[in-house]
């Protein structure tokens, strides 16, 4: 299983040594990482290399892991396709997608093929900070508080409230603000219309993209 956080980065993070509990600690990171991966957008986060096919929609194709670091191949209709010439790709930044997006004669242009098989690289070289944290943190609040939190009071006035401090639970549940921090850096806005602006243009190899003006 993936781990988006170290024993080391518990023992930093809690400033605790964990010793002959090392074991336990690491399979409770292990368990809050792929809690905290399924809330990630379908993101794997931890930087690797992928060949998948990627599908065409409106002219422009998505990377499906982000941020993407490197393309090593693209392949359309079985053409081994050249970066710069054929096509250029973006890293996706700031809930903006990953895009592979076909150039013609030195423009931007809409593919005209269904599907392209891409090797590529994605992910951070090093874990965001913030998820490091969240997953100590979950790990955390389950070793302290056996996950439940706990009980506490306020009185004011003829009024008194009881609630529960901390927000781990045993179970592994993902809290609201660790959802929306993953949110912001993991997610993105759904695949939206690309305008033309050109008819179908020729190329040396067999047609696979029509001119546009990509945002």
């Amino acid at each position: 299983m993936t781990l988006l956080a170290t024993v080391a980065d518990y023992e930093d993070i809690t400033g605790l040594t964990v010793g002959e509990a090392s074991g336990r600690i690491e399979r409770l990171l292990a368990l809050a990482s792929g809690a905290v991966l399924d809330c990630a957008h379908d993101q794997e986060i931890v930087a690797g290399e992928t060949t998948a096919t990627l599908y065409v929609y409106e002219g422009v194709a998505r990377f499906p892991q982000r941020p993407v670091t490197a393309v090593l191949e693209v392949i359309a209709d079985g053409v081994t396709l050249v970066e710069g010439t054929d096509y250029r790709w973006t890293p996706s930044w700031k809930r903006r997608p990953a895009y592979l997006i076909a150039r013609v004669n030195g423009a931007d242009a809409l593919w005209t093929v269904d599907e392209l098989v891409v090797t590529y690289e994605h992910g951070w070289a090093e874990v965001p900070a913030q998820i490091i944290t969240a997953v100590v943190n979950m790990v955390k609040g389950v070793v302290d508080l056996g996950g439940g939190g706990e009980v506490s009071s306020k009185t004011s006035g003829p009024f008194s409230m009881s609630f529960v401090e901390g927000t781990q639970t045993t179970d592994m549940r993902v809290a609201g603000h660790v959802r929306s921090m993953l949110d912001r850096l993991c997610g993105v806005p759904g695949p939206t219309s690309v305008p033309v602006q050109g008819a179908i243009e020729t190329r040396r190899r067999p047609v696979v993209a029509e001119r546009f003006d990509c945002p």
